[in-house]
């Protein structure tokens, strides 16, 4: 089974190895600032902290949902407030997160997930400092990304199926989400009728007035002509 290699960015994607101690050259990921700016429809940002807490579970539910939704996700591990803090971590640490990564994006799915649509990345952070110190250690930014949409419903080999909802991600089983969807579906396909008889009927009184008002001209021409002969 194809298994995805984690790339060590900085910059705008260069990769770094192998990673000696360096000051890299300027970086969009700086320390207290928030973080590049990229087009996304979910993003989900958590403190360096809660990295701790990482499970296999949360980046399958995560990707799940976002996949189920149909939303370009963009999840970066590092960040807090809206504000670029990091992980401190070295390279072991790096490799650890990559298999773990791998580890869960080629399990559990079915069907199998396409791993062209997602990707794993880490950013080196830049605080105007040397940024390996002396035991080789550095801070990074954690990015999980669904860089693509899909027309596939996946769930977990357990029956899980995760989508999200008002900004929760929710869990129902294959059945009831593929009824939740179509009904969703319906709805927009139903806002979408509404809108377009709104804006047909809207063009015919708009028509209307106009013939109206032409009228009213007209008969207002005739009258004074009338009464100037």
């Amino acid at each position: 089974m194809k298994m995805l290699v984690a790339k060590f960015t900085k910059g705008a994607g260069e990769e770094i190895f192998p990673m000696n101690k360096q000051t890299p050259s300027k970086s969009g990921w700086n320390y207290g600032q928030p973080p590049p700016s990229e087009p996304a429809d979910w993003i989900v940002q958590w403190a360096p902290e809660k990295l701790e807490t990482l499970e296999t579970l949360d980046i399958q539910k995560n990707i799940c949902a976002a996949l189920n939704s149909r939303l370009k996700m963009r999840w970066l591990i590092g960040v807090e407030r809206g504000l670029v803090k990091g992980c401190l971590m070295d390279r072991l640490d790096r490799d650890l997160i990559g298999n773990a990564f791998s580890y869960a994006v080629t399990r559990e799915f079915v069907p199998d997930l396409d791993l062209d649509l997602i990707s794993l990345k880490f950013h080196i952070v830049s605080d105007g400092e040397e940024t390996f110190d002396d035991e080789g250690k550095f801070k990074a930014i954690i990015e999980i990304a669904v860089t693509s949409k899909t027309n596939s419903i996946y769930q977990l080999s357990s029956g899980r199926c995760f989508y999200l909802h008002g900004g929760i991600v929710c869990c129902e089983n294959i059945e009831k989400f593929r009824k939740i969807w179509q009904d969703a579906a319906i709805n927009r396909e139903n806002t979408e009728s509404t809108s377009t008889t709104k804006a047909s009927t809207s063009g015919t009184i708009l028509t209307l007035l106009a013939g109206l008002v032409g009228g009213f001209v007209a008969a207002k021409y005739l009258i004074q002509k009338k009464i100037v002969s």
